[in-house]
């Protein structure tokens, strides 16, 4: 090996070794940026908890009991969505990664499809007019399948995902008669 081919290698090396850092850097530069809108959002949703009326943000997840309607909740409500709406802007413009935007549209699909909150979206929802996606995305929540039960859903897909494997699994038709001519039994 000569002196030029050994500064080639090296220099590829180099620029190899360049080219990584900076993709682990800009990887962990997102993911510490991801992590700063969790904590951001996370605060929030606190302060919402702390501001709301606790008998009636205990009570959303009881469907059975009747919510007297209030200004205060109404507004507890209308910062909730202001939250939501903040979390749904930043998925859209893909600032969130995929795994935190599932933890918060988990959230979502649980709170959002509650008789009180589908009840004071009616009302609401003038307040968010000129986002029609994020209409859409509310309504589609209220409207979908996880309202009557959000672990459906995620039940639905593992048994899928189970289904599939299992399909997978199995040896097919083709594979089961070219063992017919074998010693091992079928």
């Amino acid at each position: 090996m000569t002196l030029e081919s050994f500064i080639r290698y090296g220099s590829l090396w180099t620029l190899i070794l360049g080219v990584l850092s900076l993709a682990f850097a800009v990887r962990n530069y997102r993911r510490q940026v991801n992590a700063q809108i969790f904590f951001e959002i996370a605060g929030r949703y606190h302060e919402i908890l702390r501001s709301f009326p606790v008998r009636e943000w205990i009570s959303r997840l009881n469907p059975k009991d009747e919510v007297s309607m209030s200004p205060e909740l109404t507004s507890g409500v209308l910062r909730y969505l202001a939250i939501v709406h903040f979390a749904f802007v930043l998925h859209e413009l893909r600032y969130l990664s995929k795994d935190l935007w599932k933890l918060l549209q988990a959230e979502h699909y649980r709170t959002l499809a509650t008789p009180l909150f589908v009840h004071e979206w009616n009302t609401l929802r003038v307040e968010f007019t000129f986002f029609p996606t994020f209409l859409a995305y509310v309504d589609s929540i209220q409207r979908g399948p996880a309202r009557l039960n959000p672990d459906m859903a995620i039940l639905r897909g593992i048994a899928a995902i189970g289904a599939w494997r299992s399909f997978r699994r199995k040896p097919s038709a083709a594979h089961r008669d070219s063992s017919v001519g074998s010693d091992f039994p079928r």
